[in-house]
């Protein structure tokens, strides 16, 4: 039997699914994994297959319902038609059933089953989160603690340097874990409180999007790329500080405008009310002046887009409408502070992490 063995990384399980139905449209069915990222295909007739993945592992002090889930929920899912091809290391265990045009192609279907579904995937993330913090943090502890001791010449070892260096490079690389364990928790709860159509909807609607990286540090240039790209025919979705994405349409002049709390409260004070302001909010998550903002934008003929952060919001309105504008021309010239925070704080923190590996690198030698 013909064999292929390909290795991949997928972080969204969903997606991993729906390339596994790929394969099987083009005569490749999955037989078994290895390290969760190795997949071996065995050649057969072209069909479509579709996958699910459930996990079984049992917590350190399972209940007598926690024992029994397993061998129930398959026998649940051999009867509906699926069987379990494989499970990897990790007890991801891998369902499958033929494409049935009118019959039901997916394990969760109802918005419980695919909450309980995204919930368990979740924890499963957390806990590893939990677990490499609790490493990442005594990695730490043992390196300042050397290089406390090594600055009150307490110790004077070229090994105890390689160590201190292995350390830190090792305790970096498990916080860069966390971060990818933490943005996958995310994507994949994300894609579980979906139901299959709504998911592969979705999906098609992302593969078409484009994503482009550019950096604005002042609003008046967001705006002029945003109205270039409208009249081109892709409309910004998102904008994040160093990217945009943006959806295909047609071709439409349209004007953006951004707002933001101090220039919502601007006008307030115009009109002789009283500015938002609230003392506690130190992370700026207290909405009100959104609010307000969606009230005013809407009130000239302006929809919204997206926010930026949680301090600037973008508008836009099409060029023909000729909408009033939600803040004086002047205010298109200040700066996007989150991202010019974002970029230097980003500097700061490579260069922090160069100059700790250089000074120990030096330290060594």
């Amino acid at each position: 039997m013909e064999t292929l063995k390909v290795t991949r990384f997928i972080w969204n399980i969903r997606k991993e699914t729906e390339w596994l139905r790929e394969m099987s449209e083009s005569g490749w069915f999955l037989k078994d994994m290895k390290f969760g990222v190795k997949y071996i295909f065995e050649k057969g007739e072209p069909k479509t297959m579709v996958y699910e993945v459930d996990r079984f592992n049992l917590p350190a002090h399972p209940t007598e319902e926690q024992i029994t889930e397993k061998e129930d929920f398959v026998a649940m899912a051999e009867e509906l038609g699926w069987k379990v091809v494989l499970h990897d290391e990790d007890l991801n265990y891998y369902f499958t059933k033929e494409y049935e045009e009118d019959g039901m192609n997916e394990l969760y279907d109802t918005d419980e089953a695919r909450r309980l579904h995204a919930e368990k995937y979740t924890n499963h993330f957390i806990e590893s989160v939990k677990l490499m913090s609790i490493y990442t943090g005594i990695i730490f502890a043992s390196v300042a603690f050397f290089m406390i001791m090594q600055m009150l010449e307490k110790y004077e070892d070229k090994f105890l340097n390689i160590f201190v260096f292995a350390f830190t490079v090792l305790g970096t690389l498990l916080l860069f874990t966390n971060v990818l364990l933490l943005w996958a928790a995310k994507i994949n709860h994300d894609s579980f409180i979906l139901s299959k159509e709504e998911w592969e909807e979705e999906y098609l609607k992302r593969s078409c999007e484009r994503k482009e990286r550019k950096m604005f540090h002042r609003t008046r240039s967001l705006i002029k790329h945003l109205e270039k790209r409208s009249r081109e025919g892709w409309h910004v979705k998102s904008v994040r500080s160093r990217a945009q994405i943006y959806e295909p349409g047609v071709n439409t002049a349209y004007r953006y405008a951004i707002d933001t709390k101090k220039l919502t409260n601007r006008r307030r004070v115009a009109d002789g009310e009283t500015v938002f302001e609230d003392k506690r909010d130190w992370n700026g998550i207290n909405n009100d002046w959104q609010v307000e903002s969606l009230k005013d934008a809407r009130a000239k003929g302006w929809s919204y887009v997206c926010a930026l952060d949680n301090r600037v919001v973008l508008y836009r309105s099409v060029e023909e409408d000729n909408c009033e504008p939600i803040n004086p021309p002047e205010s298109e010239g200040k700066f996007l502070t989150g991202a010019l925070l974002g970029t230097i704080g980003k500097c700061m923190l490579v260069g922090f992490v160069l100059g700790l590996i250089l000074g120990v690198i030096m330290s060594i030698l």
